[in-house]
C-alpha cells in the first residue's frame, strides 16, 4: 500500500508499472501541498508541488521538484530535476542531474549531463562529458569526459570552454 501522512491535497500511489506490481506501492508522503509520489517506494517528505515518479525516488522538500529517475534524490530548492538513474540535486533553482550518477549540488540553472558529472555550484554550467565535473563559476561547460573547471580556470587544455555571456 501507500501511505499519506498529512498536509494538504497530497497522493501516494499510481497505476501498474512495468514489474508487475502496482506502481506507487510502498510510496509515501509525509506532509506538505499538492505532492505526488507515484513511484514504487517512492517517498515526498514535504514541501509543495514536488514529485517523486522514479522506482525508490524521493524529494525532500521545497517547491516545484522532480525526482523521476530511480533512485533519484532532490533534497530541497525550487523547480530542480533528478531524471537519471541515481542522480541527485542538493538545491538552489532550476538545476538538472539527468544521467546516471550526475549531480548537481546547487546554485541556478546548473546542469550535470554526462553519466558520472558533477556540477558543485555556480550559474549556467553544463557537466556534458563523462565523469566531468565544474566547481562553481558561471557559463562554464565541461564538454570532454573527465574534464574539470575550477570556477573560471580549465584544469585540462582541452575539455572545457567558457561559454560567452
Amino acid at each position: 500500500g501507500a501511505l499519506v501522512l498529512g498536509g494538504e491535497s497530497n497522493v501516494a500511489g499510481g497505476d501498474e508499472n512495468p514489474h508487475g506490481w502496482e506502481k506507487g506501492d510502498n510510496a509515501v508522503v509525509l506532509g506538505g501541498m499538492w505532492n505526488t509520489a507515484s513511484g514504487s517506494s517512492a517517498s515526498v517528505s514535504g514541501g509543495y508541488i514536488n514529485e517523486a515518479s522514479g522506482e525508490f525516488a524521493s524529494v525532500s522538500g521545497g517547491g516545484g521538484n522532480e525526482a523521476s529517475g530511480i533512485a533519484a534524490v532532490v533534497l530541497g530548492g525550487l523547480n530542480n530535476k533528478a531524471s537519471g538513474p541515481h542522480a541527485s540535486v542538493g538545491g538552489g533553482a532550476e538545476n538538472e542531474a539527468s544521467d546516471e550518477c550526475a549531480s548537481v549540488s546547487g546554485g541556478i540553472l546548473n546542469k550535470a549531463i554526462g553519466e558520472g558529472s558533477s556540477v558543485s555550484g555556480g550559474n549556467y554550467n553544463e557537466a556534458l562529458g563523462t565523469s566531468s565535473s565544474i566547481l562553481g563559476g558561471k557559463n562554464n561547460e565541461a564538454s570532454d569526459s573527465y574534464a574539470s573547471i575550477v570556477g573560471d580556470i580549465l584544469s585540462q587544455q582541452e575539455g572545457g570552454v567558457m561559454k560567452e555571456e
